[in-house]
């Protein structure tokens, strides 16, 4: 078994948190972003409307997918972990209600 010291990242980080998983997910926000620019010029919608439709999907991302400094758990991490924990078993000891 091979220790890893605590300063060294395991993965390539373009900076601290930010990876090639990460610049994936905001590239995907990137592509709805422009998705939903070429849709509301079919639409004829302003130019100021369109803008922000293009840049709210790639700040979302960015936003749900950036770590926090403190924790180092993101937005979305911290959303799978509350799933896998609502779908995992519990074991109440207590009973509350009823013959108390």
């Amino acid at each position: 078994m091979y220790l890893i010291p605590k300063k060294i990242n395991t993965r390539f980080e373009f900076r601290d948190g930010f990876g090639w998983k990460e610049l994936g997910i905001l590239l995907i926000g990137a592509g709805v972003g422009l998705l939903l620019f070429f849709l509301l010029d079919l639409m004829s919608a302003g130019l100021f409307i369109r803008v922000i439709l293009l840049a709210a999907p790639v700040v979302g991302a960015f936003f749900l997918i950036q770590p926090h400094p403190m924790t180092k758990v993101s937005v979305w991490d911290t959303f799978r972990m509350a799933y896998r924990f609502r779908q995992s078993q519990k074991l109440y000891l207590y009973k509350f209600g009823g013959d108390r």
